[in-house]
């Protein structure tokens, strides 16, 4: 967006490769376009129609895009199922959307309930800028996102990260339309009001969020000690865990995060496998290959040594 706003024809392709890019990583960055097209209109109006630098910028961040969709649609079967994102149960603008999206994860989760003072006086400030003023359409393009994709957003918290940039920029903005105060005295009231609305803030969101950075199964954090301990950096490790890369995290190897046909991932390069659960898989190998270590907590097998 920054190499977009200085518009010579050099940082404008800069800017349209980072915009390509982003929407082959994440598509939903489409939705935070708005201030470009504003800024385009505000500076050409309708000339921006007839100029070959808008139609080359719409091809330089569109094009790979779908051409990537239409080589991935060529294996179906490795798409994930997506028409849950968008409307799950009816959760659109029902009373519930509401309390997920705007009370606990708007309100709660990232601006701890004090930030919420903050973000509206940003929000809501005018400017002769009109740079500061787009963030305002960076809001539309939130609410948007919010709308389009309501059942990706309301099931998943982490679909919110994306609007994080957003969100704390109009924080900022509230800040230093808060602090701007010319009498000496009202400016020492409001940093030491906006000081401590942005500790609340901190303190309040890491007391609600804190929980996600917790391990809650310590069996994983010593078979991950036992697999960095006794096998070589470059092993590739079989650490099924439901498809939680934290597991194979804790390895410190790369590998599989979930099981099944473990003999193709043998023909694939694994070199161990690691499990917290003693199931019938875990059985089963253990019948077939040579184990390395075993505890009432993991158990760990040599892939390349049959017993």
């Amino acid at each position: 967006f920054y190499f977009f706003l200085l518009s010579s024809p050099f940082y404008l392709l800069l800017s349209s490769i980072f915009l390509s890019l982003s929407v082959l990583i994440k598509p939903f960055i489409i939705f935070f376009t708005l201030p470009y097209i504003y800024l385009a209109l505000k500076k050409f109006g309708v000339k921006l129609f007839t100029s070959v630098y808008f139609y080359l910028y719409l091809a330089i961040v569109f094009l790979p895009f779908i051409f990537w969709r239409n080589w991935i649609a060529q294996f179906p079967s490795g798409i994930p199922a997506s028409s849950w994102l968008f409307n799950l149960n009816g959760i659109r603008l029902r009373p519930a959307w509401f309390r997920w999206l705007f009370a606990e994860r708007l309100g709660k989760l990232m601006l701890g309930y004090f930030g919420t003072a903050l973000f509206v006086i940003g929000l809501t400030a005018r400017s002769k800028n009109q740079k500061e003023n787009t963030y305002l359409l960076w809001f539309i393009g939130v609410l948007a996102y919010f709308v389009v994709i309501a059942g990706g957003n309301v099931t998943h918290d982490y679909y919110q990260a994306i609007t994080t940039p957003f969100i704390a920029s109009l924080v900022a903005l509230g800040f230093n339309r808060l602090t701007q105060k010319r009498d000496l005295v009202l400016r020492l009231k409001a940093y030491l009001i906006g000081v401590a609305a942005l500790v609340f803030m901190l303190a309040f969101s890491w007391y609600e969020i804190k929980g996600y950075y917790q391990i809650n199964n310590p069996a994983i954090l010593e078979a991950g000690e036992a697999v960095t301990r006794l096998t070589a950096p470059d092993s590739l490790v079989v650490a099924p865990y439901n498809g939680d890369t934290a597991f194979l995290y804790a390895t410190k190897r790369q590998g599989w995060p979930i099981g099944f046909n473990i003999e193709k991932k043998i023909s694939q390069g694994a070199d161990y496998y690691v499990s917290v659960v003693y199931d019938d898989e875990a059985r089963y190998l253990e019948d077939r290959y040579q184990t390395i270590e075993k505890s009432d907590r993991f158990i760990l097998l040599n892939l390349n040594s049959l017993r």
